[in-house]
């Protein structure tokens, strides 16, 4: 699956393109080739907890609402999660229809946006 998205950091707005393509899966994982920005493929093995645990947020600090969002790729239904973690906020926007990473990202501290994502692009 390949994944193109525009993130702002400290430096700005760039495009970066993720590739990753399974290549082997057990009952314990899975393995990746995970590209960027067209660089060479990289294996990287990861155990299927470990997943589940990345795409989890902490109960006390998270807050939840289904509503649409709109990025460069369209418009979709969407869960946002609201994530408060100390002096810093993040939002994700995940699409049921697009499985896999958030749709969005919005990192805030204050009132300062520190990092954030949309999604360019999703092909096979």
């Amino acid at each position: 699956m390949t994944y193109r998205h525009t993130e702002v950091g400290p430096d700005g707005p760039v495009v970066t393109v993720h590739r990753t393509e399974a290549t082997a899966a057990d009952a314990q994982g899975v393995t990746f080739a995970e590209s960027v920005d067209g660089g060479p493929p990289q294996p990287a093995a990861h155990r299927w907890t470990e997943l589940r645990d990345h795409a989890s947020f902490p109960i006390a600090g998270t807050t939840w609402v289904d509503e649409p969002v709109t990025v460069p790729l369209g418009t979709f239904a969407a869960r946002r999660y609201t994530v408060h973690d100390g002096a810093q906020t993040t939002d994700f926007w995940f699409a049921p229809e697009l499985p896999g990473p958030p749709v969005k990202l919005e990192a805030r501290a204050g009132d300062a946006v520190v990092f954030a994502m949309e999604l360019l692009e999703r092909a096979p």
